[in-house]
Protein backbone atom coordinates (compact mmCIF):
# COMPACT_ATOMS: atom_id res chain seq x y z
CA UNK A 1 0.00 0.00 0.00
CA UNK A 2 1.22 3.35 -0.63
CA UNK A 3 2.38 4.94 2.46
CA UNK A 4 0.92 8.42 1.47
CA UNK A 5 -2.51 6.65 1.33
CA UNK A 6 -1.75 4.72 4.24
CA UNK A 7 -1.42 7.76 6.25
CA UNK A 8 -4.21 9.92 4.61
CA UNK A 9 -6.62 7.35 5.74
CA UNK A 10 -4.77 6.62 9.13
CA UNK A 11 -5.48 10.61 9.74
CA UNK A 12 -8.92 10.26 8.19
CA UNK A 13 -10.27 7.38 10.17
CA UNK A 14 -8.76 9.14 13.47
CA UNK A 15 -11.40 11.89 12.68
CA UNK A 16 -9.36 14.47 11.44
CA UNK A 17 -9.46 16.30 8.14
CA UNK A 18 -6.32 14.97 5.84
CA UNK A 19 -5.61 18.66 4.73
CA UNK A 20 -5.62 19.86 1.00
CA UNK A 21 -2.71 17.34 0.36
CA UNK A 22 -4.44 14.08 1.71
CA UNK A 23 -7.02 14.81 -0.58
CA UNK A 24 -5.23 14.91 -3.26
CA UNK A 25 -3.58 11.64 -2.52
CA UNK A 26 -6.98 10.01 -2.05
CA UNK A 27 -8.57 12.01 -5.35
CA UNK A 28 -5.24 10.28 -6.99
CA UNK A 29 -6.15 6.93 -5.29
CA UNK A 30 -9.38 6.44 -6.38
CA UNK A 31 -8.29 7.78 -10.06
CA UNK A 32 -8.57 4.14 -11.40
CA UNK A 33 -11.37 2.60 -9.59
CA UNK A 34 -14.87 1.64 -11.05
CA UNK A 35 -16.95 2.88 -8.31
CA UNK A 36 -20.01 5.16 -8.70
CA UNK A 37 -21.09 6.26 -5.23
CA UNK A 38 -22.44 9.51 -6.41
CA UNK A 39 -21.08 12.88 -6.61
CA UNK A 40 -18.43 13.18 -3.76
CA UNK A 41 -17.44 9.33 -3.52
CA UNK A 42 -14.22 10.11 -1.72
CA UNK A 43 -15.58 12.82 0.70
CA UNK A 44 -18.76 9.74 1.27
CA UNK A 45 -15.71 7.11 1.05
CA UNK A 46 -13.55 8.90 4.27
CA UNK A 47 -16.78 9.42 6.24
CA UNK A 48 -17.94 6.30 6.44
CA UNK A 49 -14.23 4.65 6.91
CA UNK A 50 -13.78 6.79 9.37
CA UNK A 51 -17.30 6.26 11.12
CA UNK A 52 -17.10 2.49 11.31
CA UNK A 53 -13.48 1.85 11.68
CA UNK A 54 -13.40 1.42 15.40
CA UNK A 55 -16.50 -1.25 15.16
CA UNK A 56 -15.09 -3.67 12.30
CA UNK A 57 -11.98 -4.65 14.52
CA UNK A 58 -9.74 -4.96 11.61
CA UNK A 59 -6.44 -5.34 12.15
CA UNK A 60 -3.91 -2.36 10.40
CA UNK A 61 -3.37 -4.75 7.38
CA UNK A 62 -6.99 -4.55 6.37
CA UNK A 63 -7.01 -1.08 5.67
CA UNK A 64 -6.30 -1.11 1.57
CA UNK A 65 -9.12 -3.70 1.36
CA UNK A 66 -11.40 -1.55 3.54
CA UNK A 67 -10.54 1.93 1.39
CA UNK A 68 -10.65 -0.06 -2.00
CA UNK A 69 -13.60 -2.28 -1.91
CA UNK A 70 -14.97 -2.75 1.31
CA UNK A 71 -16.12 0.55 1.80
CA UNK A 72 -16.82 1.19 -1.64
CA UNK A 73 -19.08 -1.88 -2.31
CA UNK A 74 -20.97 -0.45 0.93
CA UNK A 75 -22.05 2.61 -0.85
CA UNK A 76 -22.86 0.76 -3.71
CA UNK A 77 -25.50 -1.76 -2.13
CA UNK A 78 -26.91 1.24 0.15
CA UNK A 79 -27.68 3.25 -3.52
CA UNK A 80 -29.42 -0.12 -4.62
CA UNK A 81 -31.11 -0.63 -1.68
CA UNK A 82 -32.92 2.56 -2.33
CA UNK A 83 -35.78 0.93 -4.29
CA UNK A 84 -37.32 -0.39 -0.91
CA UNK A 85 -36.84 -4.04 -2.02
CA UNK A 86 -34.72 -6.65 -0.26
CA UNK A 87 -31.35 -6.39 -2.19
CA UNK A 88 -29.58 -9.53 -2.17
CA UNK A 89 -25.48 -9.13 -2.66
CA UNK A 90 -24.00 -12.58 -3.35
CA UNK A 91 -20.44 -13.43 -2.99
CA UNK A 92 -18.40 -16.61 -4.65
CA UNK A 93 -14.88 -17.19 -3.75
CA UNK A 94 -12.86 -20.65 -2.64
CA UNK A 95 -12.18 -21.27 0.68
CA UNK A 96 -10.17 -19.30 2.90
CA UNK A 97 -10.67 -16.64 0.39
CA UNK A 98 -12.25 -13.56 2.98
CA UNK A 99 -15.85 -13.99 1.69
CA UNK A 100 -17.14 -14.34 5.57
CA UNK A 101 -14.62 -11.50 5.90
CA UNK A 102 -15.82 -9.14 3.69
CA UNK A 103 -19.92 -10.01 4.50
CA UNK A 104 -19.60 -9.35 8.17
CA UNK A 105 -17.43 -6.08 7.11
CA UNK A 106 -20.75 -4.89 4.99
CA UNK A 107 -23.04 -5.34 7.42
CA UNK A 108 -20.96 -2.97 9.96
CA UNK A 109 -20.44 -0.35 6.98
CA UNK A 110 -24.37 -0.22 6.03
CA UNK A 111 -25.54 0.74 9.51
CA UNK A 112 -24.07 3.61 9.57
CA UNK A 113 -25.90 4.11 5.95
CA UNK A 114 -29.35 3.50 7.87
CA UNK A 115 -29.53 -0.27 6.52
CA UNK A 116 -29.97 -3.34 8.18
CA UNK A 117 -28.03 -5.87 6.54
CA UNK A 118 -27.48 -9.78 7.09
CA UNK A 119 -25.21 -12.14 6.24
CA UNK A 120 -25.89 -15.84 5.29
CA UNK A 121 -23.50 -18.23 4.38
CA UNK A 122 -24.26 -21.11 1.99
CA UNK A 123 -22.38 -23.19 4.56
CA UNK A 124 -25.76 -22.29 6.77
CA UNK A 125 -27.39 -24.59 4.77
CA UNK A 126 -25.75 -27.72 5.54
CA UNK A 127 -27.78 -30.76 5.87
CA UNK A 128 -27.66 -31.57 9.81
CA UNK A 129 -24.77 -34.30 10.82
CA UNK A 130 -27.61 -37.40 11.10
CA UNK A 131 -28.84 -36.43 7.38
CA UNK A 132 -25.58 -35.99 6.37
CA UNK A 133 -24.93 -39.82 7.43
CA UNK A 134 -27.89 -41.12 5.60
CA UNK A 135 -26.60 -39.36 2.97
CA UNK A 136 -23.21 -40.88 2.66
CA UNK A 137 -24.37 -44.26 2.90
CA UNK A 138 -27.22 -43.11 -0.43
CA UNK A 139 -23.49 -41.69 -1.91
CA UNK A 140 -20.08 -42.61 -0.41
CA UNK A 141 -18.52 -40.04 -2.53
CA UNK A 142 -20.33 -37.34 -0.21
CA UNK A 143 -17.81 -38.10 2.15
CA UNK A 144 -17.90 -34.89 3.76
CA UNK A 145 -19.96 -31.38 3.59
CA UNK A 146 -19.23 -28.84 1.18
CA UNK A 147 -20.47 -30.55 -2.35
CA UNK A 148 -23.96 -29.60 -3.59
CA UNK A 149 -25.56 -32.21 -2.56
CA UNK A 150 -24.92 -31.52 1.19
CA UNK A 151 -27.53 -28.53 1.44
CA UNK A 152 -30.62 -28.01 2.48
CA UNK A 153 -31.71 -25.96 -0.16
CA UNK A 154 -35.96 -25.78 0.80
CA UNK A 155 -34.16 -24.42 4.12
CA UNK A 156 -32.60 -21.95 1.80
CA UNK A 157 -35.16 -20.97 -0.17
CA UNK A 158 -37.71 -20.99 2.73
CA UNK A 159 -35.16 -18.58 4.99
CA UNK A 160 -34.51 -15.69 2.12
CA UNK A 161 -38.09 -15.29 0.54
CA UNK A 162 -39.28 -14.98 4.41
CA UNK A 163 -36.49 -12.03 4.41
CA UNK A 164 -37.95 -10.52 1.41
CA UNK A 165 -41.58 -10.71 2.51
CA UNK A 166 -42.79 -12.87 5.51
CA UNK A 167 -44.16 -11.71 8.74
CA UNK A 168 -41.26 -10.93 11.83
CA UNK A 169 -39.67 -12.05 13.68
CA UNK A 170 -37.43 -13.72 11.29
CA UNK A 171 -35.16 -17.20 12.10
CA UNK A 172 -31.87 -17.08 10.44
CA UNK A 173 -30.09 -20.86 10.12
CA UNK A 174 -26.10 -20.96 11.80
CA UNK A 175 -24.36 -23.90 11.04
CA UNK A 176 -21.75 -25.03 13.82
CA UNK A 177 -18.51 -26.13 11.88
CA UNK A 178 -16.80 -27.24 14.70
CA UNK A 179 -19.56 -29.92 16.01
CA UNK A 180 -18.41 -33.26 16.35
CA UNK A 181 -14.40 -32.69 15.74
CA UNK A 182 -15.24 -30.61 12.79
CA UNK A 183 -17.74 -32.80 10.99
CA UNK A 184 -20.16 -29.95 11.93
CA UNK A 185 -23.97 -29.83 12.33
CA UNK A 186 -27.01 -27.70 12.69
CA UNK A 187 -28.19 -27.62 16.04
CA UNK A 188 -32.09 -26.50 17.66
CA UNK A 189 -30.79 -23.80 19.85
CA UNK A 190 -30.71 -20.20 19.26
CA UNK A 191 -27.75 -17.24 19.26
CA UNK A 192 -28.88 -16.31 23.30
CA UNK A 193 -29.88 -12.50 23.34
CA UNK A 194 -31.48 -10.49 26.09
CA UNK A 195 -34.89 -10.93 27.30
CA UNK A 196 -34.68 -14.13 25.59
CA UNK A 197 -35.61 -17.68 26.95
CA UNK A 198 -34.86 -20.98 25.70
CA UNK A 199 -36.69 -23.72 27.13
CA UNK A 200 -37.02 -27.73 26.61
CA UNK A 201 -36.26 -31.25 28.21
CA UNK A 202 -32.89 -32.60 28.42
CA UNK A 203 -32.43 -36.24 28.00
CA UNK A 204 -29.62 -38.71 27.95
CA UNK A 205 -27.47 -35.39 27.99
CA UNK A 206 -28.99 -33.72 24.66
CA UNK A 207 -31.18 -30.49 25.04
CA UNK A 208 -34.53 -30.61 22.62
CA UNK A 209 -35.29 -27.19 22.39
CA UNK A 210 -39.48 -26.88 22.21
CA UNK A 211 -40.02 -22.96 23.30
CA UNK A 212 -38.33 -19.92 22.60
CA UNK A 213 -39.39 -16.54 24.26
CA UNK A 214 -38.71 -13.17 23.66
CA UNK A 215 -39.88 -10.32 26.29
CA UNK A 216 -42.00 -13.39 27.52
CA UNK A 217 -43.57 -13.74 24.09
CA UNK A 218 -43.84 -17.11 22.80
CA UNK A 219 -41.80 -17.45 19.01
CA UNK A 220 -42.37 -20.33 16.72
CA UNK A 221 -40.30 -22.10 16.02
CA UNK A 222 -38.65 -23.00 12.52
CA UNK A 223 -39.08 -26.72 10.95
CA UNK A 224 -36.34 -28.97 11.03
CA UNK A 225 -34.30 -26.74 13.11
CA UNK A 226 -31.66 -29.57 13.58
CA UNK A 227 -29.85 -32.17 16.00
CA UNK A 228 -30.52 -31.62 19.72
CA UNK A 229 -27.76 -29.76 21.04
CA UNK A 230 -25.26 -32.19 23.33
CA UNK A 231 -24.06 -30.74 26.47
CA UNK A 232 -20.97 -32.17 26.33
CA UNK A 233 -19.48 -28.52 26.40
CA UNK A 234 -20.41 -28.38 30.54
CA UNK A 235 -19.15 -30.65 32.62
CA UNK A 236 -21.33 -32.73 35.30
CA UNK A 237 -24.77 -31.42 34.74
CA UNK A 238 -27.61 -34.03 34.62
CA UNK A 239 -28.63 -36.09 31.88
CA UNK A 240 -32.06 -36.08 32.15
CA UNK A 241 -34.55 -33.18 33.34
CA UNK A 242 -35.73 -29.72 32.12
CA UNK A 243 -33.85 -26.86 31.61
CA UNK A 244 -34.12 -23.51 30.82
CA UNK A 245 -31.65 -21.47 29.38
CA UNK A 246 -31.44 -17.63 29.97
CA UNK A 247 -28.76 -14.42 28.91
CA UNK A 248 -27.29 -11.90 31.50
CA UNK A 249 -24.49 -10.06 32.21
CA UNK A 250 -22.32 -10.99 29.54
CA UNK A 251 -23.00 -14.96 30.25
CA UNK A 252 -25.47 -17.41 29.50
CA UNK A 253 -27.39 -19.38 32.62
CA UNK A 254 -28.95 -23.03 32.82
CA UNK A 255 -30.93 -23.53 34.67
CA UNK A 256 -31.47 -27.80 34.79
CA UNK A 257 -33.14 -30.12 37.19
CA UNK A 258 -32.94 -27.52 40.03
CA UNK A 259 -29.33 -26.42 39.85
CA UNK A 260 -27.99 -23.26 38.34
CA UNK A 261 -24.72 -23.00 35.84
CA UNK A 262 -23.51 -20.06 34.35
CA UNK A 263 -21.79 -20.06 31.12
CA UNK A 264 -19.48 -17.86 29.42
CA UNK A 265 -21.25 -16.85 25.92
CA UNK A 266 -18.12 -17.80 23.61
CA UNK A 267 -18.47 -21.18 24.68
CA UNK A 268 -21.73 -22.01 23.54
CA UNK A 269 -22.49 -23.47 20.63
CA UNK A 270 -23.30 -21.70 17.45
CA UNK A 271 -27.47 -21.58 16.84
CA UNK A 272 -29.92 -19.86 15.13
CA UNK A 273 -29.89 -15.98 14.84
CA UNK A 274 -33.78 -14.25 15.40
CA UNK A 275 -34.41 -10.70 13.51
CA UNK A 276 -37.06 -8.90 14.80
CA UNK A 277 -36.97 -6.61 11.87
CA UNK A 278 -36.99 -6.93 8.11
CA UNK A 279 -33.14 -6.41 6.77
CA UNK A 280 -32.32 -4.41 3.97
CA UNK A 281 -30.12 -6.24 2.54
CA UNK A 282 -28.40 -9.75 2.53
CA UNK A 283 -25.16 -10.55 2.34
CA UNK A 284 -25.14 -14.25 0.80
CA UNK A 285 -21.83 -15.83 0.83
CA UNK A 286 -20.28 -19.29 -0.36
CA UNK A 287 -18.02 -20.83 -2.08
CA UNK A 288 -20.64 -22.17 -4.93
CA UNK A 289 -22.71 -19.23 -4.85
CA UNK A 290 -24.09 -18.31 -8.01
CA UNK A 291 -22.06 -21.49 -9.99
CA UNK A 292 -23.85 -22.87 -12.61
CA UNK A 293 -24.07 -26.67 -14.51
CA UNK A 294 -21.61 -27.26 -17.31
CA UNK A 295 -21.70 -29.53 -20.06
CA UNK A 296 -21.08 -33.36 -18.47
CA UNK A 297 -18.68 -33.95 -20.93
CA UNK A 298 -15.81 -31.51 -19.70
CA UNK A 299 -15.73 -33.37 -16.27
CA UNK A 300 -13.36 -36.62 -15.58
CA UNK A 301 -13.54 -37.00 -11.87
CA UNK A 302 -16.92 -38.46 -10.39
CA UNK A 303 -16.84 -36.01 -7.66
CA UNK A 304 -17.16 -33.33 -9.98
CA UNK A 305 -19.76 -35.20 -12.61
CA UNK A 306 -21.70 -35.50 -9.01
CA UNK A 307 -21.87 -31.62 -8.12
CA UNK A 308 -22.68 -31.22 -11.68
CA UNK A 309 -25.98 -32.74 -11.49
CA UNK A 310 -27.07 -31.33 -8.42
CA UNK A 311 -26.69 -28.14 -9.41
CA UNK A 312 -29.26 -27.50 -11.35
CA UNK A 313 -31.26 -27.77 -8.05
CA UNK A 314 -29.50 -24.64 -6.47
CA UNK A 315 -31.06 -22.39 -9.68
CA UNK A 316 -33.84 -21.68 -6.79
CA UNK A 317 -31.65 -20.41 -4.84
CA UNK A 318 -29.42 -17.97 -7.03
CA UNK A 319 -32.87 -16.39 -7.94
CA UNK A 320 -32.73 -14.32 -5.09
CA UNK A 321 -28.97 -13.07 -6.13
CA UNK A 322 -29.46 -9.56 -7.66
CA UNK A 323 -25.62 -9.03 -8.24
CA UNK A 324 -22.82 -11.43 -7.89
CA UNK A 325 -19.11 -10.30 -6.88
CA UNK A 326 -16.34 -13.10 -7.34
CA UNK A 327 -13.31 -13.23 -4.69
CA UNK A 328 -10.44 -14.76 -7.49
CA UNK A 329 -7.06 -15.63 -5.43
CA UNK A 330 -3.58 -15.40 -7.79
CA UNK A 331 -3.25 -18.96 -6.46
CA UNK A 332 -6.03 -21.67 -5.47
CA UNK A 333 -3.06 -23.54 -3.64
CA UNK A 334 -3.61 -20.61 -1.05
CA UNK A 335 -7.15 -22.00 0.07
CA UNK A 336 -4.81 -24.93 2.13
CA UNK A 337 -2.50 -21.96 4.02
CA UNK A 338 -5.78 -20.14 4.75
CA UNK A 339 -7.91 -22.47 5.42
CA UNK A 340 -5.35 -24.17 8.17
CA UNK A 341 -4.66 -20.87 9.53
CA UNK A 342 -9.08 -20.60 10.17
CA UNK A 343 -9.15 -24.39 11.83
CA UNK A 344 -5.88 -23.20 13.95
CA UNK A 345 -7.85 -20.13 15.61
CA UNK A 346 -10.92 -22.38 15.99
CA UNK A 347 -9.03 -24.96 17.60
CA UNK A 348 -7.02 -21.94 20.05
CA UNK A 349 -10.45 -20.80 20.64
CA UNK A 350 -11.47 -24.48 21.94
CA UNK A 351 -14.03 -24.72 19.39
CA UNK A 352 -12.49 -28.15 18.33
CA UNK A 353 -11.14 -28.78 14.47
CA UNK A 354 -9.36 -31.32 11.94
CA UNK A 355 -5.79 -32.14 11.85
CA UNK A 356 -3.50 -30.52 9.11
CA UNK A 357 -3.71 -33.93 7.39
CA UNK A 358 -7.39 -33.97 7.97
CA UNK A 359 -7.70 -30.63 6.33
CA UNK A 360 -5.67 -31.00 3.58
CA UNK A 361 -7.49 -33.73 2.54
CA UNK A 362 -10.90 -31.54 3.18
CA UNK A 363 -9.54 -28.54 1.00
CA UNK A 364 -8.78 -31.28 -1.56
CA UNK A 365 -12.27 -32.39 -1.77
CA UNK A 366 -13.78 -29.21 -2.12
CA UNK A 367 -11.35 -28.70 -5.13
CA UNK A 368 -12.12 -31.87 -6.96
CA UNK A 369 -16.32 -31.58 -6.64
CA UNK A 370 -15.99 -28.10 -8.17
CA UNK A 371 -13.02 -27.20 -10.41
CA UNK A 372 -12.21 -23.92 -10.11
CA UNK A 373 -10.91 -24.15 -13.94
CA UNK A 374 -14.10 -25.81 -15.04
CA UNK A 375 -16.79 -23.90 -13.14
CA UNK A 376 -15.67 -20.48 -12.31
CA UNK A 377 -13.74 -19.33 -14.79
CA UNK A 378 -16.30 -19.97 -17.57
CA UNK A 379 -19.07 -18.13 -15.57
CA UNK A 380 -16.94 -15.10 -14.98
CA UNK A 381 -15.70 -15.24 -18.99
CA UNK A 382 -19.55 -15.33 -19.59
CA UNK A 383 -20.53 -11.92 -17.43
CA UNK A 384 -22.67 -14.41 -15.18
CA UNK A 385 -21.31 -12.32 -12.40
CA UNK A 386 -21.05 -8.24 -11.78
CA UNK A 387 -17.66 -7.94 -10.41
CA UNK A 388 -14.47 -9.79 -9.93
CA UNK A 389 -12.01 -8.86 -7.19
CA UNK A 390 -8.16 -10.49 -7.89
CA UNK A 391 -6.97 -10.95 -4.27
CA UNK A 392 -3.60 -11.98 -2.92
CA UNK A 393 -1.71 -14.57 -0.57
CA UNK A 394 -2.40 -11.97 2.18
CA UNK A 395 -6.24 -11.08 0.77
CA UNK A 396 -5.92 -7.80 -0.35
CA UNK A 397 -7.12 -6.66 -3.40
CA UNK A 398 -5.29 -6.17 -6.53
CA UNK A 399 -6.99 -5.38 -10.09
CA UNK A 400 -10.95 -5.00 -9.48
CA UNK A 401 -13.38 -5.58 -12.19
CA UNK A 402 -16.47 -5.78 -14.30
CA UNK A 403 -16.79 -8.43 -16.00
CA UNK A 404 -19.14 -7.16 -19.14
CA UNK A 405 -16.11 -4.46 -19.75
CA UNK A 406 -13.57 -7.56 -20.61
CA UNK A 407 -15.93 -9.99 -22.35
CA UNK A 408 -18.80 -7.82 -23.83
CA UNK A 409 -21.27 -10.14 -22.26
CA UNK A 410 -24.28 -8.88 -19.74
CA UNK A 411 -24.12 -9.08 -16.58
CA UNK A 412 -27.08 -8.47 -13.59
CA UNK A 413 -28.83 -5.48 -14.12
CA UNK A 414 -29.93 -3.53 -10.56
CA UNK A 415 -33.45 -5.44 -10.21
CA UNK A 416 -33.11 -8.10 -12.64
CA UNK A 417 -33.25 -11.61 -11.45
CA UNK A 418 -31.30 -14.19 -13.24
CA UNK A 419 -31.76 -18.00 -13.68
CA UNK A 420 -28.03 -19.05 -13.76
Amino acid sequence: MDPRLQECLQVAIGGRDPGPEGWGVLSEATRSDIWEVGTTPIKSRVELLAASWPRLNAPPSALEAAWRLWVPLALDIDRRCRSGRLFCQGILGPQGSGKSTLAAALTVLLAPLGRRAVSLSIDDLYLTAPERRRLRTARPALRWRGPPGTHDLALGVQTLAALRSGPTPFWLPRFDKAAGGGEGDRYAWAELGAEMALAGPVREGCFFLERCQVRGHDLPLPENMGSPLPLSFLDGVPEDGWAVWSCGAGEARLNLAGLVYSVALDRLPVGWQVLSARPDAVIFEGWCVGVRPVAQDLLQDDLAGQSNRELPAYEALWEFLDRLLVLRPGNLDWSRQWRWTAEQERVGRAQGGMSAAEMAEFVEYFQRSLPWAVFVEPLIAAGCCNLVVEIDAAHRPGRIWRPDESSGSPCIKPGERRTF
